[in-house]
C-alpha cells in the first residue's frame, strides 16, 4: 500500500532537518520570526524593509536576541535570516535577500562580549551552507584593529566600508579572468576624516598572475610620506623592493629570495639608505630567556634562513 504524501513529505522533512542538525552540530539555532515595516501616516519609521526578531527563551543563556530562522517574502523579494550560537559563546547571523531575481547575502557576528566581531572562515562557510544562493555576500569585517565595516565577496567589482575613530576609509577592487590562469586586477584605498575634508591617506595597486608568475606594484600617500613598492615571484622564488621618501629624506630597500620548503626561506635583504643611529641606547641590550626580543639589527646587508615550525 503506498504511503500517503503527506505522510511521505513530513517524513522527508524530518530526515532533511536530522540531516541538518548532524551537519552542523556545534551550532544553535535560534528561532526566528520576521514581518514587515512600512512608514504611514503619523508613523516614525521612515525607511521600508524587513524586521527580523525573536527570543531564546529555551536556550538558557541567551534572551531577547535578534535569532532565526525565519523569512518573508514582499512582491518582488523574498528575505531569510538565520543565526544561532557557537560552542564558543559567538552568535553568527546571516539574512539572504532575493531582490529581482538576485541574492545578496548579509553576514556578521557578535562576540560573547556583545561586541560586533567579523564572521570566520569557518562561521561564512557554516552560513552558506545554510542559507542557499549565498555567493554574493557582504560580510561585517575589519580592516585594522581599530576599526569595523562591511566588505562585498564574491562581487566584480568589489568594496567595503571600515569605520574608525574620526575617520572612514573606503575600498574598491576589481580584477579580470582571461583564464583560469591569467588575471589582472587592481585595488585602490581612500582614509578621510569623519567630515571629509582632509584625505589622510590615499593608495592603489596593480597586480597580475599568469600560471606561476606573478607580479604586485603599489603606491601609497600618507602625509608627506609617499611609498612606492613592487613585488615579483615565480614559483618558489621571489623579489621585492620598497622606496619611502617625505621629502627630506629618502628610505630604500630590497629584497631577493627562494622558498627552499614550504617552511624554509632563503632572503638576502639590503638597506643602502639605513644609518645606525648616532648615540648609544639608554640601556644596554640583555637577553632575557622569559620574554626574549629580537637583537638590535643596524645592518645594510644581510641573510636570513628562516625556519617555521
Amino acid at each position: 500500500m503506498p504511503i500517503p504524501s503527506q505522510a511521505r513529505q513530513a517524513g522527508q522533512a524530518a530526515q532533511a532537518a536530522a540531516q541538518q542538525q548532524q551537519a552542523t552540530p556545534e551550532f544553535r539555532p535560534i528561532i526566528l520570526h520576521s514581518g514587515q515595516s512600512f512608514p504611514g501616516p503619523g508613523d516614525t519609521v521612515t525607511q521600508s524593509g524587513v524586521i527580523f526578531s525573536g527570543n531564546t527563551a529555551y536556550l538558557d543563556d541567551l534572551d531577547n536576541l535578534m535569532s532565526c530562522r525565519g523569512g518573508y517574502c514582499v512582491r518582488n523579494t523574498l528575505h531569510d535570516g538565520i543565526a544561532g550560537l557557537m560552542p564558543d559563546g559567538r552568535l553568527v547571523f546571516g539574512v539572504n535577500s532575493r531582490i529581482d531575481g538576485r541574492y545578496t547575502t548579509m553576514m556578521g557576528a557578535f562576540d560573547k562580549a556583545g561586541q560586533p566581531s567579523p564572521p570566520t572562515a569557518k562561521e561564512q562557510k557554516l552560513l552558506g551552507n545554510l542559507l542557499h544562493n549565498s555567493e554574493n555576500r557582504i560580510v561585517l569585517a575589519t580592516k585594522t584593529r581599530n576599526d569595523i565595516g562591511f566588505k562585498t565577496e564574491g562581487t566584480n567589482p568589489r568594496g567595503g566600508v571600515y569605520v574608525a575613530n574620526g575617520t572612514i576609509t573606503f575600498d574598491l577592487g576589481y580584477e579580470h579572468k582571461f583564464n583560469d590562469n591569467t588575471s589582472l586586477g587592481g585595488e585602490a584605498s581612500a582614509t578621510m576624516d569623519w567630515e571629509g575634508r582632509q584625505v589622510l591617506s590615499r593608495s592603489a595597486s596593480l597586480y597580475g598572475k599568469t600560471g606561476d608568475l606573478s607580479f604586485r606594484a603599489g603606491l601609497e600617500r600618507a602625509g608627506q610620506t609617499l611609498t612606492q613598492t613592487a613585488e615579483l615571484r615565480k614559483g618558489r622564488y621571489f623579489a621585492n623592493a620598497k622606496v619611502s621618501s617625505d621629502g627630506t629624506s629618502r628610505n630604500r630597500e630590497y629584497n631577493i629570495g627562494a622558498d627552499i620548503t614550504k617552511s624554509t626561506t632563503l632572503t638576502v635583504n639590503l638597506r643602502p639608505d639605513y644609518r645606525p643611529p648616532s648615540t648609544a641606547p639608554a640601556q644596554p641590550y640583555r637577553f632575557d630567556p622569559a620574554n626574549p626580543t629580537p637583537l638590535p639589527d643596524h645592518s645594510n646587508a644581510k641573510i636570513t634562513l628562516s625556519i617555521k615550525f
